[in-house]
């Protein structure tokens, strides 16, 4: 981590207790410096990110060659004036669409659920609803499943990264599959190639720097993403051992963040309930009569 880096997260560990969106503006700060290289050391001995996407490519068509997924329109080519900063030399700039495959699932009408899916065997179907804000778990016990033989839906395998893409929560409601699953077509899966791991996209998802470009893309007066704007969304790419690096800081800075509002909250009930034995003590003496003055 760079000394600059350091002095900005010691600054605000100091200052989070302070203001009520203290831990939120803490959680932004990691990860944006995590998104920029500055979280963590670049190691010279890390294959760089070039070669990342050059691994990712043979495997993509290895699996359009076999038919696990479909060929995909190019992506155009991003210039350095696209990016808004610039990054670790280790480092390359891509688009989303390059390093996974990124589809959306199906829609299900509240009679097909009430009628054909509700308590059924197979597979758990995921809606936005179920999809919490990042680190939360999926709602896997719903009540709705979609059998084997439903042939006409998308599966998502574990490991798999959500993320809605329509609607109030777009760009918001976003986690990780640990297991297959079918889901909603307001929800786009990302599998991932070259072994990158799924917690890396995840927070990168979270971080300020993606939800900035996502927004940038919405349209629509219900406010959406479309898959063609979503696969272009221009995304950072570490070294694949340094993504790892950056997942383990992440988790690491996340906890203690998570200690901190634990402490807020202890501290906010304590006062609370010194406030409601006050105002219950000043209840009281107020309720007693007044005892006459003596002369």
């Amino acid at each position: 981590m760079s000394k600059q880096a350091a002095n900005l997260l010691e600054e605000f560990f100091d200052t989070a207790f302070a203001a009520p969106d203290g831990i939120a503006k803490l959680r932004e700060l990691i990860l944006t410096l995590a998104m920029q290289g500055k979280l963590v050391e670049q190691d010279p001995n890390d294959p760089p990110a070039s070669e990342l996407l050059k691994e990712i490519e043979a495997e993509r068509k290895r699996q359009i060659k076999a038919g696990g997924i479909k060929k995909q329109k190019a992506l155009p080519t991003i210039d350095q004036p696209d990016t808004s900063y610039v990054l670790p030399e280790s480092w390359t700039w891509t688009r989303l669409g390059t390093i996974g495959n990124i589809f959306n699932g199906n829609s299900i009408n509240v009679r097909e659920k009430e009628t054909k899916y509700a308590g059924a065997n197979g597979l758990p179907y995921i809606a936005t609803k179920d999809v919490g804000y990042g680190l939360d778990a999926l709602d896997y016990k719903n009540g709705i499943y979609i059998p084997e033989s439903a042939e006409k839906f998308k599966i998502a395998h574990q490991g798999a990264v959500l993320i809605c893409a329509e609607g109030g929560s777009a760009g918001k409601k976003c986690g990780i599959t640990n297991m297959d699953i079918c889901f909603g077509n307001k929800l786009f899966a990302n599998e991932l190639f070259g072994g990158i791991p799924s917690k890396f996209i995840l927070y990168l998802y979270l971080s300020p720097i993606f939800r900035e470009s996502f927004n940038a893309a919405m349209t629509g007066i219900i406010g959406g993403v479309s898959i063609a704007k979503f696969l272009e969304l221009p995304v950072p790419l570490p070294p694949l051992p340094e993504q790892h690096r950056i997942v383990a800081r992440i988790d690491q800075l996340m906890s203690l963040c998570d200690t901190l509002d634990q402490q807020i909250d202890a501290a906010t009930d304590k006062r609370t309930e010194l406030l409601n034995a006050l105002m219950a003590n000043l209840s009281e003496e107020a309720a007693q009569p007044s005892q006459p003055r003596t002369s």
